[in-house]
């Protein structure tokens, strides 16, 4: 997901984000892909996406009939910047 976009033909139109405290952040598709075009973005330029991880956890809610995704983002300093040093080697 920090690299490129993940697949979004398994999501409705109706797909949402709520934050842990139950407030809805994010409605609709288009803002979903959004979203995560954002999370790219920063990570990007000041994270290594190399370096950096996205971990997830999904759990179907039978009650609901929802499935509910939470992650866990780590991320490591860097940037585009750390990664052309990384790339041109000692000097």
């Amino acid at each position: 997901m920090l690299k490129a976009p993940p697949t979004y033909d398994i999501y409705n139109q109706r797909v949402s984000v709520v934050d842990p405290s139950g407030v809805e952040a994010i409605r609709g598709l288009e803002q979903y892909k959004n979203m995560f075009g954002v999370l790219r973005m920063a990570a990007g330029f000041f994270y290594s996406t190399t370096n950096s991880f996205i971990e997830h956890k999904l759990v179907y809610d039978w009650v609901r009939s929802q499935i509910r995704v939470s992650f866990k983002i780590t991320l490591v300093k860097g940037g585009r910047d750390d990664a052309s040093k990384v790339r041109e080697g000692p000097q």
